[in-house]
């Protein structure tokens, strides 16, 4: 999947969403319900979906609020804690 200008240089993400109600969230052995969620969100990104939000991202009228979301992200596996950015490796990384 080629989205990305020949040539660019970085990294490239984008967000995908879901919505509930906390009380939804908060419910006694209710996590199941904001797991499925987070899987339904990753599965729907797609090649399409990723087209599809660079062109309202083209849209120089669209205001994305970050202020009221809550952004749940998996960057355990990114290695992190052996990054060296020329001062050595990290003098404390915590995994949680």
């Amino acid at each position: 999947m080629k989205l990305l200008p020949e040539g660019y240089y970085g990294n490239g993400f984008v967000l995908a969403g879901v919505e509930s109600m906390v009380k939804d969230l908060v419910a006694a052995n209710n996590l199941d319900h904001g797991v499925k969620l987070v899987q339904k969100a990753k599965a729907s990104v797609n090649e399409e979906y990723i087209k599809s939000t660079i062109d309202v991202l083209k849209d120089k009228k669209v205001i994305h609020d970050g202020s009221i979301s809550l952004y749940v992200t998996q960057w355990n596996r990114l290695g992190l804690e052996d990054v060296d950015f020329g001062e050595g490796k990290p003098l404390h990384f915590q995994r949680i």
